[in-house]
């Protein structure tokens, strides 16, 4: 029996069908043969196989199959063979100068389908998104920082050669290197590129200026061996997730897209000040006092988050900055749950090894996590653990030199004890002491416990 093959070929006409977790449809120009989920559509911009949609939990994703003339969702070029989220209500272009103009719209009905409905359209195009993902200038601009090694003052402007210096030694500016302000081009639209940050393990920041409210922002550009396959939609996911949260200690996310057509950025606020990581590294271990400062804030931030579902899952001194710590300290988390997206994605074996910064950093993911237990708040809580190690003694828990000898030493092995010539009173290294406990229930089990515990000691 011949199954007759829906098409898309007029102006208003749509196609209805369900879709599983799992599921996929093609849409093309020409029939796939043992397929029985495909739309057609007769347009010579169109490719034999375009474009594939697909089921999962969260919904739609659309993922271009390496056509000639490329597809758009909402403007967002798509690269050929990576999944991207599609939005109830998306608008999809199949070819730049095409005319088939696809618009999405779909519900669950509570057991994992996904009722679709794929209406032809014809909407104006705007001009600017045939740029999106195009800009050489832009792409110029970034290989040019990624060859040279001049750093650069925020404050004071004043520049330095090499790699080793991390903070002006004339105002304690956390440096950034690699291009003069004055010389970057716009890139996605709003933002001017300005000088470069740092690198870890995930991505590359750097400074920008948004031209029309004449601020500035971070952007983060995720490494091009990051964002493949299921890992594209992991990581917007998760940046949709961290900008749902609006705390005073959590940095803000502003959009996310594509700086080229191979890098992945997402906007975030932007700090001045150096992360704890670097504060520590200049200045020596916190005092307990200074801990407490830092730390009851974090811990508060994390708080309202778990409220909201999101877990860090990589808690750690480069993920905090602090300003005014002397006096009235300001304290910012960033980086909500890109790791453990990562993980979900990859498998936590090859997430390993994507996850170690290039500033030496270790993982701080607590021992049940990498042995296959979900996030939960005493995961959260054994990696403030880590954190407050690392702010009193100034090196890490475990640092091994191979990423996967420290997971095993986070799973199997005690961290060394602070040394008594800190001078860390006993009832501060029993809050760490019992942060670090190897199973979850040893730990604090809410973070107001180890609120408490903290504003006692401080």
């Amino acid at each position: 029996m011949t199954v007759e093959i829906p098409t898309l070929n007029d102006q208003n006409s749509e196609v209805h069908f369900e879709l599983k977790k799992g599921e996929s449809f093609l849409i093309g120009r020409s029939p796939v043969r043992k397929s029985d989920r495909q739309i057609l559509i007769q347009d010579i911009t169109v490719s034999n196989q375009h474009v594939e949609l697909f089921a999962h939990p969260e919904g739609i994703s659309a993922k271009d199959l390496k056509s000639t003339n490329g597809t758009a969702v909402d403007g967002e070029w798509l690269r050929a063979g990576i999944s991207f989220p599609v939005r109830n209500g998306s608008l999809i272009l199949l070819g730049k100068k095409g005319t088939a103009f696809l618009q999405v719209f779909f519900e669950s009905n509570g057991d994992g389908v996904q009722k679709v409905t794929i209406l032809r359209t014809s909407p104006k195009i705007d001009e600017e998104t045939e740029s999106i993902g195009e800009d050489s200038d832009v792409a110029q601009w970034l290989e040019r920082c990624r060859e040279t090694d001049t750093s650069i003052c925020p404050i004071c402007h004043k520049t330095y050669d090499g790699k080793k210096i991390l903070i002006c030694p004339a105002d304690g500016g956390y440096l950034g290197r690699r291009e003069d302000p004055k010389d970057g081009p716009v890139a996605a639209k709003h933002y001017k590129l300005c000088n470069y940050i740092g690198t870890g393990s995930l991505t590359e920041v750097y400074k920008v200026e948004h031209i029309r409210l004449d601020r500035p922002y971070a952007l983060k550009v995720f490494h091009s061996g990051v964002h493949r396959e299921t890992e594209t939609a992991h990581i917007i996911q998760s940046a949709k997730q961290w900008a749902r949260l609006e705390h005073a200690s959590i940095a803000s996310v502003v959009e996310w897209g594509w700086l080229t057509k191979d890098e992945l950025f997402i906007v975030m606020e932007y700090f001045q000040n150096p992360s704890m990581e670097q504060y520590v590294k200049t200045n020596g271990p916190l005092s307990v006092q200074e801990l407490v400062k830092v730390f009851v804030p974090v811990c508060n931030a994390l708080k309202y988050a778990h409220t909201q579902g999101v877990f860090h899952s990589n808690l750690k001194l480069s993920k905090i900055y602090v300003s005014n710590l002397k006096a009235h300290p300001v304290v910012k988390i960033s980086d909500f749950g890109l790791t453990d997206k990562l993980v979900k994605s990859l498998g936590w074996v090859k997430a390993t090894l994507r996850t170690r910064d290039q500033t030496g950093d270790p993982l701080t993911t607590s021992p049940e996590y990498w042995q296959g237990d979900g996030l939960t708040v005493a995961s959260d809580i054994y990696a403030v653990g880590c954190a407050m190690y690392h702010a009193l003694t100034g090196v890490p828990v475990f640092d091994k030199k191979r990423t996967m000898e420290t997971i095993a030493a986070h799973i199997y092995a005690e961290p060394a004890p602070i040394p008594e010539k800190l001078q860390v009173p006993p009832a501060v290294r029993a809050i760490v002491e019992r942060c670090l406990k190897k199973q979850p229930e040893e730990r604090y089990q809410t973070i107001d416990e180890l609120i408490s515990a903290l504003e006692t000691v401080g």
